[in-house]
């Protein structure tokens, strides 16, 4: 069986762990140098650690680096870090010099090619440890670097890599307790990592894993930065060739100790521009990383284009801080189990930064893992986090539990039946077992009919992270099409597939890649085809005395006699039951506030016992009893009901008005819609009627049919013709019913109700008639003879012209959430 190949490449000290294994013994950092065009080929390894190509010496000329220079020649280090600054955009490097950018993830390949090359990687599965912080767009471009050999390559995240090599020195008999978690520090030339891990023991073997949390972005200072700090100059060049060149630098800032080595020769410049040559000797000239503040260079930050404004009194307090910031975070509140000191930069001794403010400084340093120490491996025993990376690669192959990760979620922007916004997530933000793969199919979604084309927008992860794809369609639906949304996706291996497949394989099978989509900042306008339901909103609060007013009306109700039940509860109904009230104590559900429930309870309770009682009239004790709404009792809905279905049988207007403010269930709903449409009785209590339960009971729609809809349409428009003259408030309340009317879309077979492509409505011209009306309420507003109107006449026309003007858009599929129905009266 072939080997795998565990690969920790950050640019200082690489290593490739596999039969053959592959470590740089020598302290320098590893570059990639960027080709001057795009034919060019990226040099690696050897080849570009002896280029004399931006050494920062004063000699060869090219060689020269100034504070303007962008780098060709690009440490590792500063790749990863660019590469994961860059977050969910393709990531590209442009130098100053030459004529092209290049793909940051390409560059990178370069390197672990030439690393894999030296371990003679032919068939074996490859495992690359990378950043906990690395974006699913630098992921996937950094698989697709690859090529055909992507199949062949896994990434795993760095702390995850030296958590299981820790774990897995203890073995199975490593006893956790809940809540037991782990800490894994990494020190390198790319970026700090302090990772916390719950622990936990994996349910079928009893082998213990770590579980990752979704990584967080800190500081953005590098282990370029602590090494830049300690390098004096008065140029870039001079710094940079010492970070760059001396090997000595990178061994002091593992030290406690100061710096050691041997003398090595540097070029020197003065402000002018001249140079000469210098002896650097590293006792003398490097100063010690324990007293420099940590910052970030100014020209790293150029290079990275960079904004991070860390600034730390001393790298001591630096790294103190990030491990007290990591620690608040991860909310660990069992006990710390273990710590792992991973990375190049590790120091060689107990740090005096890990002292007992990081909840870890009465733990012993180890050499080997060990339980409730802090292991510190020497630089003779290898790499662990390759080493890391190799087990997870050997542990997946042989279907042996790795560690638990947390997707990153992912949503899709869908209009729901009213064409409401409203964000699906189609990946969960869910614990996985790392390596293994999710998926997820979504159903409900549509190519909807008439529309030539499809528009989806994705969010990942963070908020306002969005993309737009528009999708042409191969032809323009004559119907809905169903489609479901399937996704699948692995931690740590790239960005999510999403696939749309229509149900009935009319349209091929769409495929969304998140890179490729467009960037945008701010979603489409959230526009509707129908209102939503109202609701009749209840007082935050109540005064107390108006507490006592109405308990006590209730109660003068509840205990009066019978000659005068009918006076006092039209008391109550008039002073609080009534929703133009602006101290509502009862919504349209009948629901009530707390304080009241009880007395509310008596009051429906009493109506329900004084059908028949002397000198109350029935049709208009049910009246009466529809203002409690919701609470209205039972029996009285049934009695109207009852009525409703007398055929060619005319009722009481009470009747038709309790209705409209007590049916809730869709058979009441319909029976009301026929009864109404029946007689064709164009008396405005009757669309008041089929407005309240159009408007209020989420039921209503479902309940009108093709002949009820149509028919309280011309109803409305009747009434508005008939009121044309005037445009008040029974104009308003016909136009009023129309609007809810638009909830009749929410049918999916009548999407196109009162729309260009409805000829139900040819006849009624009601597209026609509306505009009209509006340009008939301008010219009134603007007539000369009119601006002496009194206030209020006024205001009503400008309500009406605004009204019909916000019913039209909705018509257009155009609405404004804001624009709601109303009913005046």
């Amino acid at each position: 069986m072939p080997d795998v190949l565990g690969v920790a490449a950050f640019g200082l000290g690489d290593s490739c762990v596999g039969e053959k294994s592959v470590r740089s013994r020598d302290f320098r950092l590893s570059a990639v140098i960027l080709p001057r065009s795009w034919r060019g080929a990226f040099l690696t390894g050897d080849t570009a650690m002896e280029s004399r190509l931006e050494t920062g010496l004063g000699w060869p000329p090219e060689a020269a680096v100034s504070d303007e220079t962008v780098l060709r020649r690009v440490p590792v280090g500063l790749l990863w870090s660019r590469l994961v600054q860059d977050g969910d955009k393709t990531s590209y490097w442009a130098p100053s010099t030459g004529t092209a950018r290049f793909s940051t993830a390409a560059a990178l390949h370069a390197h672990l090619a030439d690393l894999l090359k030296r371990a003679d990687w032919q068939e074996q599965d490859v495992v690359v440890a990378i950043p906990d912080t690395l974006d699913e767009m630098g992921q996937e471009d950094l698989l697709r670097s690859f090529g055909e050999r992507r199949e062949r390559v896994q990434l795993v995240w760095r702390p995850v890599a030296a958590a299981m090599q820790w774990l897995h020195a203890l073995g199975p008999d490593f006893r956790i307790d809940p809540g037991d978690w782990m800490l894994v520090v990494y020190l390198g030339p790319d970026i700090f990592e302090v990772t916390t891990f719950a622990l936990q023991h994996d349910a079928e073997t009893g082998y213990p894993v770590p579980v990752r949390s979704r990584g967080r972005k800190g500081t953005g200072l590098t282990g370029l930065d602590w090494a830049w700090s300690c390098c004096p100059g008065t140029s870039a060049g001079e710094i940079w060739q010492q970070v760059l060149r001396f090997p000595e630098v990178w061994e002091a800032i593992t030290r406690q100790d100061g710096a050691r080595g041997i003398p090595r020769i540097r070029s020197r410049s003065d402000s002018d521009g001249s140079w000469w040559w210098d002896i650097w000797e590293p006792e003398r000239d490097l100063l010690s990383w324990q007293t420099v503040r940590a910052c970030g260079s100014a020209w790293l930050s150029s290079q990275l284009n960079r904004k991070d404004d860390s600034d730390f009194s001393s790298w001591d307090d630096f790294f103190r801080s990030m491990i007290h910031d990591t620690m608040d975070r991860g909310g660990n509140r069992g006990r710390l189990r273990g710590v792992v000191m991973c990375g190049p930069l590790v120091p060689h001794e107990r740090p005096g930064w890990f002292d007992a403010f990081s909840h870890a400084g009465a733990m012993r340093i180890s050499r080997v893992p060990a339980p409730d120490t802090v292991w510190l491996p020497q630089w003779t025993d290898g790499d662990i986090v390759a080493k890391g990376a190799q087990l997870y690669g050997e542990r997946l192959r042989s279907n042996l539990p790795t560690y638990l990760d947390t997707l990153p979620e992912l949503k899709i922007l869908t209009r729901n039946r009213g064409k409401h916004l409203d964000w699906k997530s189609l990946v969960d933000a869910t614990t996985c077992k790392g390596g293994q793969e999710y998926t997820n199919v979504v159903h409900g979604f549509n190519y909807q009919k008439y529309n030539p084309s499809l528009n989806v927008l994705l969010e990942k992860e963070t908020e306002h992270n969005y993309r737009s794809e528009e999708v042409p369609l191969p032809f323009v639906p004559v119907q809905d099409i169903p489609i479901d949304i399937r996704v699948r996706m692995k931690p740590a291996s790239g960005l999510a597939q999403v696939r749309l497949v229509a149900l009935d394989n009319s349209v091929e099978e769409l495929l969304f890649d998140f890179s490729r989509m467009e960037e945008i900042s701010e979603l489409p306008k959230e526009t509707l085809f129908c209102p939503d339901d109202g609701h009749i909103p209840l007082a935050d609060a109540v005064p107390s005395q108006d507490q006592k007013a109405f308990i006590s009306d209730c109660m003068n109700f509840v205990q009066a006699s019978p000659s005068f039940l009918s006076k006092s509860y039209d008391k109550l109904r008039t002073k609080w039951l009534l929703p133009s009230k602006k101290l509502k104590v009862i919504d349209e559900n009948g629901k009530t506030q707390p304080q009241f429930e009880d007395t509310l309870k008596l009051v429906a309770a009493r109506l329900g016992k004084i059908r028949g009682e002397a000198g109350i009239q029935f049709p208009k004790l049910v009246k009466q009893a529809s203002f409690l709404w919701g609470r209205t009792p039972p029996s009285f809905r049934q009695d109207i009901a009852d009525k409703l279905r007398k055929p060619w049988s005319r009722i009481d207007k009470e009747f038709i008005e309790a209705a409209g403010r007590c049916f809730q269930t869709k058979e009441e709903c319909r029976l009301l819609f026929r009864y109404i449409v029946k007689f064709h009785l164009k008396y405005a209590y009757m669309l008041t009627a089929a407005f309240h339960v159009l408007h209020y009971r989420s039921e209503a729609w479902g309940a009108l049919e093709e002949k009820t809809a149509y028919g309280l349409l011309k109803m409305a428009l009747d009434m508005m013709e008939d009121q044309r003259a005037h445009k008040k408030v029974k104009f308003r309340n016909a136009a009023s019913l129309l609007f809810v009317l638009l909830k009749y879309r929410l049918q999916s077979a009548h999407m196109d109700f009162l729309g260009k492509n409805d000829k139900g409505v040819d006849s009624l011209s009601v597209r026609a008639k509306l505009p009209n009306y509006v340009d008939e309420l301008d010219d009134e507003l603007n007539d000369l003879s009119c601006r002496d109107l009194p206030a209020r006449t006024r205001k009503n026309l400008e309500k009406s012209r605004r009204y019909i003007y916000d019913i039209l858009q909705y018509i257009d599929y155009k609405g404004d959430p804001s624009a709601v129905p109303i009913a005046d009266g």
